[in-house]
């Protein structure tokens, strides 16, 4: 069933966001949010992370990357699905949206790439754990940060051709860390930057994935 029951004048933000958050929501077929009837409750985890709990196999409606809105607090809250299991989706969101324990209301799915009732803060800043290996996950977000513990390695996965993302890179106090890029990129200026070294310093680079495992770098930042 898509939502037809809803327009601009009765959408309200969050306790977490404003109005220019959201784009209008269109009382039209063409919006691509479907309710899937089912009664799901949110468990947090911590801050943007959590797990909704549905009362069905869930295998049989959701999949990976899906958008999902839902309503907590009279405000409408906007994440990608990260997991699927056969009664739980996992979720992330933007800083944006933080939740509690409780039960959500018209709950809505979209399997569109960018649906047009997608808030304007569509891609969430996801905080990446620090590991041997951090990975960004496209269909998470395209926009992530990290603080590097040690010497690491970066990678990619769900990159589609055409995608643009970035990362910001902090050092942490100790500094000095280095990292290994994914293979393969083309940086502007023909060669890998060197990152800052300096304790607590940020630098920012960002990607266009131009094929099959192939990217272009660019330097957005350095020394923040």
């Amino acid at each position: 069933m898509i939502d037809t029951s809803l327009s601009a004048t009765n959408v309200t933000a969050g306790t977490n966001a404003t109005e220019d958050h959201y784009n209008a929501l269109r009382a039209d077929m063409g919006t691509g949010w479907v309710n899937p009837e089912i009664t799901a409750t949110y468990a947090s985890v911590s801050g943007q992370i959590g797990t909704i709990t549905v009362p069905t196999d869930a295998t049989t409606l959701f999949e990976v990357g899906d958008k999902v809105r839902f309503k907590q607090g009279g405000g409408y809250l906007y994440f990608y699905i990260t997991a699927v299991a056969s009664t739980s989706l996992s979720i992330t969101g933007g800083s944006e949206y933080t939740l509690t324990d409780a039960a959500i209301t018209d709950f809505y799915v979209s399997k569109w790439v960018s649906p047009v009732d997608w808030p304007l803060a569509a891609q969430p800043l996801i905080t990446l754990t620090d590991a041997a290996t951090i990975t960004m996950d496209l269909n998470a977000s395209k926009s992530f940060d990290v603080t590097l513990g040690g010497n690491r390695t970066l990678a990619v996965s769900n990159a589609k051709k055409g995608d643009r993302f970035s990362i910001r890179i902090k050092q942490d106090a100790t500094g000095s860390r280095t990292v290994t890029w994914f293979s393969t990129i083309a940086w502007a200026g023909s060669s890998a930057p060197t990152l800052t070294v300096t304790a607590n310093k940020t630098d920012t680079l960002g990607f266009l994935c131009t094929g099959t495992n192939t990217y272009a770098g660019y330097i957005v930042g350095l020394e923040e």
